[in-house]
């Protein structure tokens, strides 16, 4: 038997895996992360931060 939960998290799964504008934006972002280009937000003022 499957939980709720699990099924929900599937279906999440195949959801993202079926669109092709979400995995280019993760595969953008793991090229982006391997490049070294992120910043490190460690706190919600670090976040604003970045937003203004």
């Amino acid at each position: 038997m499957v939980r709720r939960e699990d099924l929900d998290a599937l279906l999440d799964t195949v959801e993202i895996l079926s669109n092709p504008e979400t995995m280019a934006a993760i595969q953008k972002s793991e090229e982006d992360i391997a490049a070294g280009r992120y910043r490190k937000i460690s706190s919600i003022d670090d976040l604003l931060g970045e937003l203004s």
